[in-house]
């Protein structure tokens, strides 16, 4: 009976990712699944709490998952400042690292902002620097590449 309720709980993971999953490695996610869109909404609750800043959801840009004992989420979600003069220039970038363990409840959640995109972003150990001509979805790419 034990292994059965396991294999329920794994087929139904295999269903909601489509069977898109490496064991102990970082796989690219749909960005606009509820439970990924769930997640950042709840990483940006949590940004505002601790930073005592008010964003807004934006969306998603990108998303890895990592199966260990329970799923490891990366996001990097798009906020807006919400008491913004010029609409588009307020965008903000948050980096979420997120832990979940569904048997457990279990829900850790690690956020930062993104340096901004500037013409110049000073390099620090994990950023590399990046022109205003680079777009947010090249930055965010070559930020992972670099990780690895």
């Amino acid at each position: 009976m034990k292994y059965f309720f396991f294999f329920i709980l794994f087929a139904n993971y295999l269903i909601k990712t489509k069977g898109n999953f490496s064991l102990g490695a970082w796989t690219p996610i749909d960005t606009t699944t509820e439970n990924v869109i769930d997640l950042a909404k709840k990483a940006v609750e949590k940004f505002n709490f601790e930073e005592n800043e008010e964003v807004e959801f934006s969306g998603v840009s990108n998303a890895l998952q990592q199966v260990v004992a329970g799923m490891n989420y990366k996001l990097i979600i798009k906020t807006t400042l919400k008491e913004c003069p010029i609409k588009n220039k307020c965008i903000k970038y948050l980096e979420a690292t997120i832990f979940e363990q569904v048997w457990t409840n279990t829900l850790n959640i690690t956020v930062e902002a993104l340096p901004p995109v500037t013409t110049e972003t000073p390099t620090r150990s994990i950023y590399k620097s990046i022109h205003l001509e680079t777009s947010v979805e090249e930055y965010i790419k070559s930020f992972y590449s670099y990780q690895k």
